[in-house]
């Protein structure tokens, strides 16, 4: 007995028709590119429109999926070359916005980068030529590919964009722990006291010996000053390098080469040291103070190799953002207050805000937070505090903390 089956194809001739279907050569794929030539020859007196790519009027990318440009140095030797995209809704380079800027590295010749369709019209253009540029190469625009690029992996996603399911294999903090992702970094601090300082009062957290500086409330060029750099061991001659904030905002470092306990000044003025690094480990504590007041900025304890105190700066043209808090304390029944506080260096009215705060009566403290949602601005920076009532014989304090913020440079992607 043969049961019938619905899903069996009883019609010979529709049998046929399929199978003859088999062999129907199908056309091949096409895709509609369009490959503009690139060859340049750029000086230092090149005229800014003769810094362009291709030519002086932008590329229409209305018909287009996807933009690669791709070329190669033949300069010898170079130096890096800083490349920037500008989009237009219409023909003209004098209002076209500068949205991305990336940079062809020093010790490669050939370049290769893809970028979004942002708007219908965009042109390609050398920035900071310091010396003469010959490249050759194209801009290939893609009608049909597999490849469709939105954005790139700073944009600001849309909640109607449209995306695709992926599944990533890498993890972006190791990516940007291990400088994978350009314009990105991981700020680490950690800090530990003991016990309470002897007097009471508000301490960074770290060696308990940090107040809040005063120039950190002065708003203008009189709240930045050059720092004295010394060590508490007669011998120490490392060279110390250090950073952090001037009073604009603007990230500024220094270097200089430890004479033992003598002051060592600064080139530069700071109005917030976050950074310290030696070349080689110092004997004894290394201080950096203002040299007009002899305030505490910094310093960095024997045995280490970064700063003690937990403070970490964003500057200018950067933003931040707060990945994970960790305390670990002990109170004693006095009890004490635990902040995580924000300052701003440049503005009078949003000077300094409480972020978090814990008070803390005779318990041990543990805290973990991750991703707490604040955006750390460029020209601000965040330190943990604590209000405490003193040292005390009787009782018995410690309080260890981490500190980690992702920074991230903002639109343009690169600067050089």
């Amino acid at each position: 007995m043969v049961l019938n089956n619905p899903n069996v194809i009883q019609n010979l001739n529709v049998r046929k028709n399929l199978l003859s279907s088999r062999n129907v050569n199908n056309p091949s794929y096409k895709d509609n590119q369009v490959n503009i030539p690139i060859d340049k020859t750029y000086s230092v007196n090149s005229s800014d429109y003769d810094l362009t790519l291709t030519s002086n009027t932008m590329i229409n990318c209305d018909n287009i999926n996807v933009i690669n440009l791709s070329f190669q140095r033949t300069d010898t030797p170079h130096q890096s070359l800083a490349i920037g995209v500008y989009y237009n809704q219409v023909n003209n380079i004098n209002t076209a916005e500068l949205v991305y800027q990336t940079e062809q590295n020093i010790d490669k010749n050939n370049f290769f980068n893809q970028f979004p369709k942002r708007n219908k019209f965009i042109y390609f253009k050398a920035l900071n030529i310091s010396s003469n540029v010959n490249i050759k190469g194209q801009v290939e625009l893609s009608k049909y590919t597999q490849f469709t690029t939105n954005s790139q992996i700073r944009d600001t996603i849309d909640i109607n964009a449209q995306t695709n399911l992926i599944r990533n294999t890498n993890d972006y903090f190791a990516d940007v722990i291990e400088n994978k992702i350009k314009g990105e970094l991981l700020h680490r601090r950690s800090g530990f006291m003991n016990n309470y300082p002897v007097s009471a009062g508000e301490n960074i957290v770290g060696t308990g010996e940090i107040y809040e500086p005063s120039i950190w409330s002065v708003v203008g060029a009189s709240g930045e000053d050059f720092v004295n750099v010394y060590s508490d061991f007669a011998g120490d001659n490392s060279q110390i390098s250090f950073g952090g904030l001037d009073y604009t905002g603007n990230a500024v470092s220094d270097a200089i080469t430890l004479s033992g306990t003598s002051n060592i000044t600064s080139f530069s003025k700071f109005k917030v040291i976050d950074f310290i690094s030696p070349s080689s480990q110092p004997v004894g504590n290394v201080f950096i103070q203002t040299a007009t007041g002899g305030e505490l900025l910094n310093r960095m304890s024997s045995g280490h190799r970064e700063a003690d105190n937990i403070i970490i700066s964003i500057p200018n043209i950067h933003e931040g953002v707060i990945k994970n808090l960790s305390i670990n304390s002990l109170i004693d029944l006095r009890g004490a207050e635990i902040r995580l506080i924000k300052r701003r260096v440049v503005s009078i009215l949003t000077q300094k805000s409480i972020l978090q705060s814990w008070k803390i009566i005779d318990e041990t403290f543990n805290i973990s937070l991750d991703l707490i949602g604040n955006v750390i601005e460029g020209g601000e920076f965040v330190y943990v505090s604590i209000i405490h009532p003193g040292y005390g014989a009787l009782y018995s304090n410690y309080i260890n903390c981490s500190l980690e913020i992702i920074q991230r440079q903002l639109s343009p992607i690169y600067e050089v």
